[in-house]
């Protein structure tokens, strides 16, 4: 939980910082087609757009996606693809996935 807290701030934190596009990183192309994929219910609970949903419950959905692609990704070293079968997000088939909502 303390874990998930400190993901949180450093995501809140890290969206109010003005940045020019020389300092932006580059966008991860599976983030930028599950944004584009939810347009419209970024505010929703996670729940109420995601399926499978179990540590980050009641947060805008954005903020999942957010936790996911500037924590998670860049913290793990790791793709996307690492912890999720992308072509089923909500499935449960990798072992990472698992161990990363441990850990959380």
């Amino acid at each position: 939980m303390v874990f998930t807290l400190l993901l949180f701030g450093l995501i809140l934190q890290t969206g109010t910082q003005q940045q020019t596009p020389a300092q932006q990183p580059e966008r991860n192309s599976l983030a930028l087609k599950l944004e584009e994929s939810i347009k419209g219910k970024e505010n929703l609970p996670a729940e109420e757009v995601w399926k499978n949903i179990k540590i980050f419950n009641g947060r805008p959905a954005i903020q999942v996606l957010r936790i996911m692609e500037l924590a998670y990704t860049p913290g793990l070293g790791v793709k996307c693809s690492y912890c999720h079968n992308t072509e089923k997000w909500e499935s449960d088939e990798k072992k990472p996935k698992e161990i990363a909502r441990q850990m959380s």
